[in-house]
């Protein structure tokens, strides 16, 4: 913990989007030394001019985290230098609520302080960045970078202490590993004409350039450099062979002061990377100076596959372009092996989707968002449980979302962050994950801390049911009643438009249904009996009405809508699955609704939701084993003939939310799951996998070898 630091920052008017400089030196005699190290937003630390490590954990002012860095690597004896790198972002995003700038850190060697952060420590504006307003990434990631290596050093005065307090907290999770530079190939060149207009948003400068292929040999000389000729640039295109997460690296020498348009992207569809769709800016501007430049960005983690340089320079010579790939150090040990090789690719691309999916908290996805949602994050969490043996991570997620708790009693979209819609079926699988977590963890003590959080969201909900039994969609501008990106459930007629509670939802209902169960579940667990037995008898009573209002018993479908008079309107698979999963569906129906979910008739589900109409199928696998094994070959195994490394948000791929879809999401890592839990039969039978059925366990068909991690880190094997 600090003793002596305190928060500073510069002495300059505040701004968003602002990058600063700390310096200070400390004597170093000899011994353990360690850096504790806070910001708001981000920082990055270099002792003696060799960077160490940058990656703030997400936090807000009311629980702060630091970091302990050991040093111990880069110091000498004697005086060392060391310089910390300040960026806030300062504006509210899906995954940064705006606080007050600030950076603070202590060294200790040996246990004692040998400097803190105070007002003698001297700071200045980071003359290389652009600070202030820019254009956004995206809205939910924040700003772009530009940089300019042809400035001089800043002039430093001393900084000002914020004056603020703030209660810490050691970083819960591991620090995140950045390796080596990853490996990239030219895979296209030419040269390039620009045909943006000056007032377009900056992507277009990429978006839209005229590209001519060209041969090397056509525009190289006999050094390798690149030559433009009469044109504008020339354009290269890096393939890093595989969708990966990292800091950019780029490494350039040209022949005089020139400009660099850095892009990236997960395809190249457009025969380019997309480094503009919609308001989104996948691009950054460097202006190299006269020679050799090597420019490393730590404070934003790209998600790629692909970069695209255009460079004005009449010579350039690059010696690497690409990222330092950074991923979170899982567990080792957990393992798959299947029989059959399209299941074994499927698994272990679900696995890297994870890995690339987690590093400060769950992301959705590294490219367009990097945020933590409650649905998303349940998926990873459930798979990671299996694939990594992580419950760490998962726990540290489920509180952070925890402290989103909003005054209407739901969760923030995203945390930590303030976002101006909020979808509330996702708060209700937050009280699904937690139960989870407690399930094959068997950590009572965290979850009894996140009860209040789980019984006001489920109170609250519990509390808009009508006297038909049902609640009402919800109403207002910032209620979002989204349920999955396909046709009739994505919510469209409720984002960000004025809604009244004129309808009821069959899928909503059922997350409902779901939260309350779960919550009652969690009530047992922790030997509450009557607060269990009161949620269980809501929950009947709610799964009976959802199967009494929304359920035709002629044709066999959960109908997703109800008008205030009764008119039932839309059939989806989700839907259907979710009424199942929920347990509305009387045993009497469930054959004839199970094999709805077979036969093609309803508006499909998508690859994240599909975890409900799979797990409902499962449960009968002896009729529906086979399908959903052949439905898995067919839906992710078309991704891999496509060429995903890792699994895609939705099966439409890039073209999906008019051209913005993600190439790399959490949330479709459903198989993983199913490989384990039902494939191998491997289900905890008691809180925290205390108990599993070996005999269960064993000898299912497709699985040569399964092993997972408990909590207490025990391997267990199954065979």
């Amino acid at each position: 913990m600090f003793k002596n630091a305190k928060p500073i920052w510069l002495d300059v008017p505040v701004q968003e989007n602002t990058y600063a400089l700390f310096k200070s030196e400390f004597q170093y005699k000899g011994g353990d030394i360690r850096l504790l190290i806070a910001a708001d937003s981000h920082y990055a630390v270099y002792v003696n001019g060799e960077y160490l490590y940058s990656a703030q954990f997400a936090d807000d002012e009311g629980r702060r985290v630091y970091d302990a860095l050991d040093i111990s690597h880069l110091v000498k004896e004697g005086k060392n230098d060391l310089v910390i790198g300040g960026y806030c972002t300062l504006t509210d995003s899906s995954v940064y609520k705006a606080g007050k700038p600030y950076v603070m850190f202590e060294v200790f060697e040996k246990g004692l302080s040998i400097l803190s952060s105070s007002k003698d420590v001297l700071s200045a504006i980071n003359p290389i960045y652009k600070s202030g307003p820019a254009p956004l990434i995206t809205g939910q990631m924040g700003y772009t970078f530009h940089m300019d290596l042809t400035k001089k050093a800043p002039s430093f005065a001393p900084s000002i202490e914020t004056g603020d307090t703030y209660a810490f907290i050691p970083r819960p999770i591991k620090n995140c590993v950045m390796e080596e530079r990853k490996f990239s190939r030219l895979v296209s060149q030419g040269v390039f004409k620009d045909a943006y207009e000056k007032d377009e948003p900056i992507g277009q400068r990429i978006q839209k350039a005229f590209l001519s292929y060209r041969e090397t040999s056509e525009i190289t000389d006999e050094s390798g450099a690149f030559l433009k000729g009469k044109n504008d640039g020339v354009y290269l295109v890096y393939d890093l062979g595989e969708e990966e997460t990292g800091l950019m690296d780029i490494e350039i020498e040209v022949s005089e002061d020139s400009e660099i348009l850095l892009g990236w992207g997960e395809h190249l569809d457009d025969l380019r990377v997309r480094a503009y769709v919609g308001t989104r800016n996948f691009i950054s501007v460097l202006k190299a100076k006269k020679g050799q430049n090597r420019f490393f960005h730590p404070y934003r983690r790209l998600g790629l596959r692909y970069m695209q340089l255009h460079i004005y320079a009449k010579k350039a010579f690059v010696s690497y372009a690409g990222v330092r790939p950074v991923h979170y150090p899982v567990p080792e040990g957990a393992n798959l092996v299947l029989k059959d090789a399209l299941h074994q690719m499927i698994y272990d691309t679900c696995k890297r989707t994870l890995l690339l999916c987690m590093h400060e908290h769950y992301e959705d996805c590294p490219w367009r968002e990097q945020a933590l949602y409650a649905m998303d994050s349940r998926n990873q969490m459930l798979a990671g449980y299996y694939v990594f043996g992580e419950y760490d991570f998962a726990k540290a997620s489920l509180e952070t979302l925890a402290r989103t708790l909003r005054p209407d009693n739901l969760l923030e979209l995203c945390a930590p962050a303030r976002v101006a819609v909020n979808i509330p079926t996702f708060s209700m699988m937050y009280v699904v994950a937690v139960w989870e977590y407690l399930l094959h963890s068997g950590d009572r003590e965290f979850v009894i801390r996140m009860l209040p959080v789980c019984e006001t969201i489920v109170e609250s909900a519990v509390a808009r049911i009508r006297e038909n039994g049902l609640a009402p969609r919800y109403g207002g501008t910032d209620k979002w009643n989204f349920y999955e990106w396909s046709d009739h459930l994505d919510g469209h007629d409720s984002f960000f438009k004025t809604t009244n509670e004129d309808r009821y939802d069959a899928p909503m209902n059922a997350f409902l249904a779901l939260s309350v169960s779960r919550l009652s579940m969690i009530y047992d667990a922790l030997g509450k009996k009557e607060e269990a037995e009161r949620m269980q008898k809501i929950c009947v009573s709610l799964r009976e009405a959802i199967h009494e209002n929304f359920y035709s018993e002629k044709k066999g479908y959960y109908y997703s809508f109800m008008t205030l008079d009764g008119k039932l309107s839309c059939l989806d698979e989700l839907t259907q699955a979710i009424c199942i999963y929920a347990g509305a569906c009387p045993e009497k129906n469930l054959n004839k609704a199970l094999s709805r979910l077979t036969d093609g008739t309803m508006v499909p589900v998508t690859l994240a939701y599909s975890i409900f109409k799979y797990e409902s199928l499962l449960k009968h696998a002896g009729k529906y084993g086979a399908w959903v094994r052949n439905d898995i070959e067919m839906q992710w195994g078309s991704m891999l003939l496509r060429g995903a490394t890792t699994f895609f948000e939705t099966i439409k791929a890039g073209d999906d939310f008019d051209r913005a879809g993600s190439l790399c999401h959490g949330w479709s890592a459903v198989p993983a799951y199913l490989y384990f839990a039902y494939g191998a039969g491997i289900q905890p039978e008691e809180i925290g996998f205390q108990n599993i059925n070996i005999q269960k366990a064993t000898g299912r068909p497709g699985i040569l070898k399964a092993q997972i991690r408990t909590k207490d880190g025990k391997l267990v094997s199954f065979k």
